[in-house]
């Protein structure tokens, strides 16, 4: 029954391989969940049907009774019962026997488990082959997931005797290679680079949507409105020259050029380049201000601060805003992921 459902999981995989979804920063701790799940399961699959449990005497594996593991055997019991969550232990762990039946064991997750856990190792597998298969697929991988490839050999062939890495110490090692890869690939992507070149503009009596005004605000829809249109335009002008200096110097003076404005309600995150961003899609979005001004947003995606720590937190729907003077971030992410603020004169820090 094992070894059929190895083989089902297999033909599964294969069929999936043109398929797989690729790993993104953005999906990371979903598919780090899976890899949990999946670990565990091909993890007792792997010794199920390893020689060591294949040489047991055939009364001795059907057995429902506890029995004496062969040597090294209760290490490798324990060190997978020491990989469940507390939940699963006591499920299908019976702590108050010094030896249990691992095939038992087994059968009890699979049976527990089957929605999952088929669908979650075809997976995992999938994506780990479609790159060891497909060469191209490695390369053309922005978040180079041939890293994983280390770290299973290394999670794999470590001696269950031995000091074996963790799982979390595993994909620690996996996401700061992310992390590094992703800030090597914005650095690199030209849509990471600000969007150089002219303004939009209306023309041949038509308004042009990228234009930074509205519909109903265009000289060249309605004749009558330019002398206002400029008039308009003249007074913004004179508003930024004067006062966005000012309160520019202000803001550096009290929380420093790497810092941003907190805002408890903004929807979106605002940056004035790509810094901080893993990767870039070009936009073209108008926001408007307090002040009825509208700005440009030219790029949108996903940015990474890192905590007092150094925890990665991600922030989604970012936007890139040049004519900004400072980044604009929500305080929300940062709640979630318990970060807190440190309040130093009159700095607040998370």
């Amino acid at each position: 029954m094992i070894r059929n459902w190895a083989h089902q999981t297999l033909s599964q995989m294969l069929e999936k391989i043109s398929n797989a979804e690729p790993l993104t920063i953005t999906n990371y701790l979903k598919w780090k969940n899976s890899i949990y799940f999946a670990f565990k399961m091909q993890s007792l699959d792997f010794f199920l049907n390893s020689n060591w449990i294949s040489n047991f005497p055939r009364d001795a594996v059907e057995e429902e009774e506890a029995y004496i593991f062969r040597e090294g055997g209760e290490n490798i019991f324990y060190w997978l019962i020491s990989h469940l969550d507390e939940e699963n232990v006591n499920k299908f762990y019976n702590q108050n026997s010094i030896y249990f039946n691992l095939a038992t064991l087994w059968e009890r997750m699979k049976q527990h488990c089957a929605a999952n856990s088929l669908e979650n190792c075809s997976n995992i597998i999938t994506k780990i082959f479609n790159l060891r298969m497909n060469e191209q697929s490695v390369l053309a991988t922005p978040n180079k997931l041939q890293y994983l490839f280390v770290a299973i050999n290394v999670y794999q062939s470590t001696k269950m005797t031995g000091n074996m890495p963790t799982l979390e110490e595993v994909f620690s090692q996996i996401e700061l290679a992310m992390v590094q890869q992703g800030e090597s690939v914005v650095k690199e992507d030209p849509l990471a680079l600000r969007v150089q070149g002219r303004k939009a503009r209306c023309f041949g009596g038509k308004h042009n949507p990228m234009a930074p005004h509205q519909e109903l605000e265009c000289f060249q829809l309605y004749p009558e409105k330019k002398e206002a249109f400029f008039r308009i335009l003249k007074k913004r002008k004179e508003e930024e020259t004067s006062s966005e200096p000012h309160a520019y110097a202000i803001y550096s003076a009290s929380i420093g050029d790497n810092s941003a404005i907190i805002d408890s309600g903004a929807s979106f995150f605002l940056f004035r380049n790509a810094e901080k961003f893993i990767s870039l899609r070009k936009t073209h979005i108008q926001l408007q201000l307090a002040n009825r001004k509208t700005i440009m947003a030219e790029a949108l995606d996903t940015a990474v601060v890192l905590s007092e720590s150094g925890f990665p937190i991600y922030l989604k729907n970012s936007l890139i805003v040049p004519s900004i003077t400072s980044p604009l971030i929500s305080l929300s992410p940062f709640l979630k992921n318990n970060c807190c603020l440190k309040g130093e004169g009159n700095v607040a820090k998370l």
